[in-house]
């Protein structure tokens, strides 16, 4: 019996050091997703501002770019959401992702505008 308890402790210690040694890569995977939603809101961000430029007025919704669908989801396959007039951007609209996970609004990822005069003169917030 002492044999196999041997057997126990060394599948459990192989274990916990698998976990230590992959928590790293995960968050490397993590902070990729990230960086790779934030290109994908600034990539909608421009689109948006192309289309108001040359419509003179916002899209309505994301939709009204006619992309291909594949082009408005994040890093997580989910779709990237979009509100216009925004809650922050009052005069323009708000993009953001949920984020990792989805039911939790602490992680999502709002693109944040820069200051810039639009065709029209109006400054995004």
């Amino acid at each position: 019996m002492i044999k196999g308890k041997w057997v126990i402790i060394a599948i459990l210690g192989v274990a916990v050091v698998m976990g230590i040694a992959t928590w790293p890569l995960l968050r490397i995977r993590r902070e990729t997703e990230v960086k790779r939603t934030l290109r994908i809101l600034q990539n909608l961000d421009s689109l948006c501002r192309q289309y108001e430029s040359e419509k003179r007025r916002p899209p309505s919704t994301l939709d009204a770019l006619e992309l291909s669908p594949e082009y408005l989801l994040d890093a997580w396959r989910r779709p990237v959401q979009f509100r216009q007039p925004g809650l922050r951007n009052r005069t323009s609209w708000d993009l953001w992702s949920l984020g990792p996970l989805e039911n939790d609004p602490s992680d999502d990822i709002l693109h944040e505008r820069k200051k810039h005069s639009g065709p029209a003169g109006v400054g995004a917030p």
